[in-house]
Parts: structure tokens; sequence; C-alpha cells
């Protein structure tokens, strides 16, 4: 079962973004462009949420020593656990690394595996 979740302040970002985003040469997105916006925003407005608590940063400070990562991927890596997740999807981890249970995935690579 693969499990997703965002974090709360990047689907913030997101909605943000796209309540804002004008197409190219300036132009207000067309009402169609808008629907599909909104029907991406309520759709991510279903996933669940990880908020990290003091014992998740306490954790990803030993798994960035473990792991010999930046403090800000294991909190990523470390709630991507705790979230339940099998997947972690990154441009920035190594594709195909293993941090215990979580596997990182490439979205944006050639030969990417969607399990």
């Amino acid at each position: 079962m693969l499990h997703t979740f965002a974090a709360d302040e990047s689907r913030k970002r997101f909605a943000s973004a796209v309540a804002t985003c004008l197409a190219p040469g300036g132009v207000w997105l067309a009402v169609s462009d808008v629907e599909q916006a909104r029907a991406i925003v309520s759709d991510l407005a279903t996933w669940p949420v990880m908020r990290p608590t003091a014992s998740d940063v306490l954790a990803a400070i030993d798994s960035s020593v473990r792991w010999q990562i930046p403090l800000w991927d294991a909190m990523i890596v470390v709630s991507a656990q705790r979230a339940g997740a099998g997947v972690l999807w990154s441009e920035d981890l190594n594709a195909e690394q293993q941090f215990d249970a979580v596997t990182v995935r490439n979205p944006f690579a050639h030969d990417v595996n969607l399990t």
C-alpha cells in the first residue's frame, strides 16, 4: 500500500501559486485551467499531513548522523517513515536509496519505478 503525505506548508504554497499564476505572456488562466487548478488543490486537501513533533526532530538529528545526510533531508525521511510511506519521491536524494523501509524514487527519472 502506497502512502502519500504532503507538508502543510507545501500545500499552502502550491495553492497560493496556483491562485496567483499567470499563463505565459501575462494572460490570466483560462476557465478550464482554473477548474483544473481547483481540482488539484481539492485533491491535495484530502492528503494526510505529517506534523512533526519534538521526537521527530530528535529522530531526524540521529538519522542525519546515521545516514550522513543534511538535517532537513533527514527530517523529510523521518516524516515519510512515521507516515508509513514505502516510497519517498525526491529529486534531491539519491534515487533507489533505502532508508530502512523507505525507498527514494526520482519522479523525473526516465526509468522511474512507480511501485
